[in-house]
């Protein structure tokens, strides 16, 4: 991951205090129906919280991937929901 490049797209558009936290979990399921297996289920999931100030609100969003050619569309979320804060 390249964070040099999400820094320098959030400052462009005005956003500093960028955070990025990233959370992961992995779940193994296993169901038994009359002594059989019904199913096996393993889940790999990894998100990514995002939170930024943008003209002195601040913004987040939650993402299920951080590939930089989805920069923008990210640090538009993010401004979009530091502008929608009122208080």
């Amino acid at each position: 991951m390249n964070w040099e490049k999400w820094k320098q797209a959030a400052v462009q558009r005005g956003i500093s205090d960028l955070q990025v936290d990233e959370n992961g979990s992995r779940i193994t399921s296993l169901r038994l129906f009359e002594g059989n297996v019904d199913s096996f289920t393993i889940s790999d999931c990894r998100t990514w919280s995002i939170k930024g100030i943008y003209h002195g609100r601040m913004g987040s969003v939650v993402v299920e991937s951080m590939k930089e050619d989805e920069i923008p569309f990210v640090l538009h979320a993010l401004i979009e929901n530091a502008e929608a804060i009122t208080s």
